[in-house]
């Protein structure tokens, strides 16, 4: 996939352009020089209405819609079980392995208008689970691409 084939869902075509530079290629310091952006990152999840959706402000502020922050096909359901009850979730992210964090393996890339992707979490606290969910394409916004593997942890 090409850069300009990315697409974020529900963003005019300027605004996609704009985040897909700024989260592809990191933000730039006085001087012009790339600054490299640490991989990890911490995401609250809140569930409302029955329904999970992530917290992601600087997403709405640049335009997009809350209706994309939506957790589902399977990533709703693996929330609940990481919540146990509760309606609000934190979880760090990197694409690189680290003490006590689960994977996420990319399964298939999807095309717009759909856009994102299937992932399947091996396992979960270290045991067996093999569950496959869709990650909208904003997760272009948190990483930049649909990293091959993605390793996340409940904080």
């Amino acid at each position: 996939m090409s850069f300009d084939e990315l697409v974020f869902t529900g963003l005019d075509k300027n605004t996609s352009k704009n985040l897909k530079r700024q989260f592809m290629f990191g933000t730039k310091n006085e001087r012009g020089i790339v600054i490299e952006q640490a991989d990890r990152r911490v995401y609250t999840f809140l569930k409302e209405n029955g329904r999970w959706f992530i917290d992601l402000p600087e997403y709405l502020q640049q335009g997009g819609s809350k209706a994309d922050l939506e957790m589902v096909s399977g990533a709703d359901e693996m929330l609940d079980a990481m919540a146990r009850g509760r309606k609000k979730l934190t979880i760090e992210l990197d694409r690189e392995p680290f003490d006590g964090a689960d994977l996420l393996e990319l399964e298939e890339l999807c095309e717009a208008p759909m856009g994102g992707g299937y992932y399947v979490m091996h396992t979960y606290t270290g045991r067996p689970l093999g569950k496959k969910m869709w990650l909208c394409d904003v997760t272009l916004f948190v990483f930049g691409d649909m990293p091959q593997r993605i390793y996340c942890k409940k904080l």
